[in-house]
């Protein structure tokens, strides 16, 4: 084989393995894509969308969905911060000290990656209430989907998880948080600006 063949040789090489690199790239982003579902529903104010359980409908106060009857609800919030950074807090120490009760805290598999499953309990006004949080993000952003029921509740518990672990995270969705509201809000003429975080 003479230096020019090699070399053909060589670059055909390279171009086949980027081309395969490239369609496997695809093929992952595909699945993330196709995870989400017709019956999934778009959370105002955020890049997820959820398929939430029967009988919760949009939430008129924050990023989620709510049943008004069992008082129960699934909430949105994404944070500009790392993902390990958020985690760290969550120990049973730091969450007594906000009156909140550590149940559980484990990895679990989610979405092709790894995520927090954390249940916690807390009273308030005279009821005890549980949550559930799904915790999941990178080195720029963490996002939690927080599912909160009254312990008389506890019935619907599997119906919240099967929601929280449906949640897709889509970068191209709108997340004005103004969509969420049911207000607006004018800074013209301040020296405030809108930041979309809480």
């Amino acid at each position: 084989m003479d230096k020019v063949s090699a070399v053909t040789t060589i670059q055909t090489t390279k171009k086949y393995n980027m081309q395969t690199k490239l369609f496997f790239l695809l093929l992952l982003l595909s699945n993330v894509v196709l995870a989400q579902t017709t019956d999934h529903k778009i959370i105002p104010g955020s890049k997820c969308s959820i398929i939430p359980p029967e009988n919760f409908v949009p939430a008129t106060t924050f990023s989620g969905f709510q049943n008004n009857e069992s008082g129960a609800s699934i909430m949105v919030t994404e944070l500009p911060a790392p993902l390990a950074s958020v985690i760290t807090g969550f120990t049973a120490e730091a969450l007594k000290g906000r009156g909140l009760t550590l149940i559980s805290k484990e990895t679990v598999d989610f979405n092709q990656a790894k995520a927090t499953f954390i249940k916690l309990s807390q009273p308030a006004n005279g009821i005890t209430y549980l949550k559930q949080i799904l915790i999941f993000g990178d080195s720029k952003k963490t996002v939690m989907v927080n599912g909160i029921y009254p312990e008389v509740s506890k019935n619907i518990e599997e119906k919240i998880k099967a929601s929280l672990f449906s949640v897709v995270w889509n970068e191209k969705q709108d997340d004005n948080p103004l969509e969420a509201a049911k207000f607006k809000i004018d800074p013209t003429g301040t020296e405030f600006r809108f930041t979309k975080y809480l």
